[in-house]
């Protein structure tokens, strides 16, 4: 066996936590950059409440533990392409060219949380496949979505004129 095990540092431990923590309670970009600024007292803790606080307690405690100032940054600013990753998808999904009924249930995986698995079709040839997993937020299966269909058109768009050929998507549902 040539695998070594590397043991999670204490840094991707409390940013595991942190990222689980987001999730759990869907903060927004906007909730954690402020929580950071109340933290470098750029932000008036005027402008606090439960949620904001919650956060701004988890992120002193990492600091307290030598975690990355900018680190926390990076998160920031993840969260924020997370968090317009539901209105791109739609606009992304409105402006292709397939049947009113693709676009409904390309919408509803991530309106409904759906899992199963989408496939992209070419001329009625499967030409892709992509895994949606039940254990993911709509947010992230909007933004994971939006990456991988953007993909795929512009894969089949270097191969083929996009007027030429019929694209359409078939998902089946677990």
């Amino acid at each position: 066996m040539n695998e070594s095990y590397k043991p999670e540092s204490a840094d991707e431990r409390m940013q595991n936590e942190l990222s689980e923590l987001v999730e759990k309670e869907s903060y927004t970009g906007e909730e954690m950059r402020e929580a950071y600024y109340q933290i470098c007292k750029v932000s008036e803790v005027s402008k606090s409440n439960d949620r904001i606080n919650l956060l701004k307690e988890r992120m002193n405690e990492m600091l307290s533990q030598h975690f990355p100032m900018n680190r926390l940054v990076s998160t920031i600013e993840a969260l924020d392409e997370i968090d317009n990753a539901e209105d791109k998808y739609k606009d992304f999904v409105k402006k292709l060219d397939i049947s009113n009924n693709e676009k409904t249930v390309l919408n509803s995986i991530v309106e409904r949380k759906r899992n199963g698995i989408l496939e992209c079709h070419v001329d009625d040839e499967p030409v892709a496949t992509v895994e949606i997993s039940e254990n993911m937020s709509s947010r992230a299966t909007a933004l994971m979505l939006l990456y991988h269909l953007s993909d795929i058109i512009n894969e089949i768009s270097e191969k083929y004129s996009l007027e030429s050929v019929k694209i359409s998507f078939w998902f089946d549902a677990e």
